[in-house]
């Protein structure tokens, strides 16, 4: 049995349709057909129970699904970890951080440590919203990224994280709004303020991470807003339609009629994320810089 004919069989399973399937697959569905009725006669068993437009996995088809599927991921597994191990031989290493981070003042000095223990590594800096980061570690697109802590998912343990650097929570404020004179504010003073957010990439169910951190402050706000990214918080900041919260390296040093404000006594640590199931000469190479 080809892997081939693995991959067709799955899809099949998968759709239940051998008209979806052939779609997924980009090839003519009568092929398909054949393909498979040549599979089970190859192997002796039946497969599929056909009915009409629709297929069910026989027992047979439901034990070998499990096994395949299991045999083509292993197979995809092997591929990736025999790419990473090539990459590694080659002295490249990418690192990914979220789009507003300040590359040049933060990365700099984590670069030139990296680069003086490693002075033949080749480096590549990838710029992209929180969940493709952790999307392209999870696939070991990345050797590590830099992201906010409220980015990072709950409940997932394939990560490695370590704390790197802290930056200063702050709100903005518009000058018309009574908080425009504090020089500090606590999540009580919140209380009240039509509060604005950046809609959470992958989950718009969830809250985001700052709009949690005032759940579990207990703020009562007006209102709760959603926007489509950090920019546009500010943007309707600077229009007087509410409040926002963010790291300060989030926002300009000036924008018209805002103020940034410190949240009293709340940072938001940055952290240093990597894959934890990486081959272990990248993950040692990560973990030294942080020795």
């Amino acid at each position: 049995v080809s892997l081939r004919q693995i991959q067709y069989f799955l899809s099949i399973a998968e759709t239940g349709s051998i008209t979806q399937a052939a779609e997924r697959l980009y090839i003519a569905q009568p092929v398909l057909s054949k393909k498979m009725m040549a599979l089970e006669e190859e192997i002796g068993l039946p497969l599929f129970a056909r009915d009409g437009r629709t297929v069910q996995l026989t027992q047979t088809g439901i034990y070998l699904y499990d096994r395949w599927k299991k045999l083509l991921a292993d197979y995809e597994r092997d591929l990736t970890e025999a790419s990473r191990m090539q990459r590694f031989l080659m002295n490249r290493f990418s690192i990914g951080c979220f789009p507003v981070l300040n590359t040049g003042a933060f990365l700099y000095p984590f670069l030139e440590k990296l680069t003086g223990r490693f002075p033949e590594l080749e480096i590549k800096v990838k710029r992209q919203n929180p969940a493709l980061l952790l999307e392209d570690i999870q696939s070991k697109e990345l050797d590590m990224a830099f992201i906010l802590e409220t980015d990072m998912p709950e409940g997932q343990d394939c990560f490695e994280v370590k704390e790197v650097s802290r930056c200063p929570l702050v709100a903005a404020v518009h000058e018309d709004n009574p908080l425009f004179g504090f020089e500090t504010i606590t999540y009580g003073d919140l209380n009240g303020q039509d509060l604005l957010f950046c809609l959470p990439e992958k989950n718009p169910q969830k809250h985001s991470g700052l709009h949690q951190l005032c759940v579990e402050h207990q703020v009562e706000a007006a209102s709760v807003r959603y926007v489509n990214s950090d920019v546009t918080t500010v943007v309707q900041v600077s229009m007087g339609h509410g409040v926002t919260l963010g790291p300060k390296l989030f926002y300009p040093e000036y924008t018209p009629k805002v103020k940034l404000i410190p949240m009293r006594t709340e940072d938001l640590r940055i952290m240093a994320v990597w894959n934890k199931r990486d081959i272990a000469e990248v993950k040692e190479r990560i973990r030294s810089l942080f020795r």
